[in-house]
């Protein structure tokens, strides 16, 4: 399957900042599909086109569906106050089963609070609060349109009643008529605007597919749909997760439900660091930048001439903050027992070990709560990396399999496509579509050196929790 790419930049100018311009996003949209449709054989009629989107980016819209803002991705952390004072008044304890997720300055809800305090005037000119994904099928087709998975990653979706939950949403202080109308991610739209039918070239009978978030397709293009069975992925940030038949929220509040259809669930963990913070130590310390986003050969490569527990060195990798399992934005990074017999080699590996030892803490809270997980598929950029998968497998202790295609999600977002078409009745057949490029087993060897790496990795970061935001205090002058 032939996968065309196309960038656009984050900006990334004040400390907590991060931003994306809908409308260049829209036009690589535009650009990507019109290399593919013009690609595809002439004897192949385009039925569909399904759609995959990251999850919790919010922006503001005019009553003309005009950008007030540009949108806030999910690494957006300047509403934290507003979170953390969500969480001082217990309102957590009270949303958490509805909502599924834990309160943090990733979700639309919190950083609506934080456009209203910060930007009054645009809070009250907001029409509405959609996503990319949204501002793509408003330029489309002049509806707002949300799918279930999208919504429910937002903090202000009910994922058991499948609708705007009315108690966030006065948390929020909107109603739902500021807020996109829901739908299944099967949901299809024809009739396309005819300037955007032309500048494609595709017939107005062709659907739509609305989809779904990239967690949550990356674990059916992935095949992890199987009790026992989880995605794990690694690209710019991380996540593991599972597929339940009904929300089970976690009774320790780390982990989220996001909900794909009725009776299918994902759940699991998020991490913000992945491979972006082996891309900062690159370019900030060894002064190579990346050609690509899944460019990490090399670096493992070098980090792979030292042994598994990079001779005593650890490194909590909390560049951004971090989500699962803490759900602590002002955690930071810091590389724990450097001492002179450490070379460039082992922060390298320190480093990549670091990245992996956050995963699996997430899938150890999964397991706490789901059950054991006993083989992983892998998706995202690292599976270019035969070291790093091997050190994930070592580190979890886990069979992980790497399918077919890098991109899981996009070929959940195509899986998804045909199950609305009715060209797969069961998604969990979805399996059957997906091939396997690689396995790599657990050395037991290797695994005893990181569990036990990882026990003390475990054990440092409660510890200097509180060092850390005081650290922050300092360095911003608060």
């Amino acid at each position: 399957m032939q996968q065309l790419q196309g960038g656009y930049p984050t900006i990334q100018q004040a400390d907590g900042q991060s931003e994306q311009e809908p409308e260049v996003i829209f036009s690589r949209v535009i650009e990507l599909l019109q290399k593919t449709i013009s690609g595809q054989k002439r004897e192949h009629e385009l039925k569909a086109i399904s759609f995959s989107s990251a999850m919790h980016s919010i922006f503001p819209v005019d009553r003309s569906g005009i950008p007030l803002t540009n949108a806030f991705t999910w690494a957006d952390t300047r509403s934290e106050p507003f979170a953390r004072q969500l969480l001082n008044n217990g309102i957590q304890k009270e949303l958490y089963p509805a909502i599924g997720v834990p309160l943090h300055p990733m979700l639309p809800l919190c950083k609506i609070l934080w456009i209203a305090h910060s930007m009054p005037t645009i809070f009250s000119l907001a029409k509405k609060f959609i996503s990319i994904k949204e501002y793509v099928f408003f330029k489309f087709f002049g509806k707002y349109l949300v799918d279930y998975s999208i919504a429910s990653a937002s903090g202000l979706f009910d994922i058991n009643q499948l609708q705007w939950n009315d108690k966030a949403l006065r948390i929020a202080g909107i109603d739902s008529n500021r807020l996109s109308t829901v739908v299944p991610t099967t949901h299809a739209e024809t009739g396309i605007k005819e300037e955007y039918r032309q500048l494609l070239g595709v017939s107005s009978k062709v659907q739509f597919i609305i989809g779904g978030s990239d967690g949550c397709l990356a674990n059916i293009g992935s095949g992890a749909l199987a009790e026992g069975e989880g995605a794990v992925t690694i690209g710019t940030s991380g996540a593991v997760r599972i597929v339940t038949s009904q929300s089970n929220p976690d009774p320790l509040e780390r982990l989220f439900n996001y909900v794909v259809n009725k009776n299918f669930f994902v759940c699991g963990g998020p991490v913000n660091n992945g491979g972006i913070v082996v891309k900062w130590f690159s370019e900030n310390f060894l002064n190579r930048r990346f050609e690509s986003s899944s460019d990490f050969n090399w670096f493992l490569e070098d980090a792979a001439s030292v042994e598994p527990g990079a001779n005593g060195l650890l490194f909590l990798p909390y560049l951004l903050g971090e989500r699962a399992p803490y759900w602590d934005a002002n955690l930071r990074a810091s590389f724990i027992g450097l001492e002179m017999g450490h070379r460039r080699e082992h922060m390298m590996r320190a480093v990549v070990e670091g990245v992996c030892y956050g995963l699996y803490s997430v899938m150890k809270a999964t397991e706490n709560s789901y059950g054991e997980i006993h083989t992983l598929y892998a998706s995202g950029g690292f599976t270019q990396s035969k070291q790093w998968l091997q050190i994930l497998s070592d580190i979890f202790n886990k069979k992980i399999i790497v399918t077919g295609e890098a991109d899981a999600s996009a070929l959940g977002a195509a899986i998804i496509g045909l199950h609305a078409t009715g060209l797969l009745n069961d998604l969990r057949k979805a399996k059957d579509l997906v091939s396997t490029s690689a396995i790599f087993e657990p050395n037991v060897a290797k695994n005893k050196v990181y569990k036990e790496c990882f026990e003390i990795f475990e054990s440092i970061t409660p510890k200097i929790q509180d060092s850390m935001h005081a650290l922050q205090s300092v360095g911003s002058g608060k």
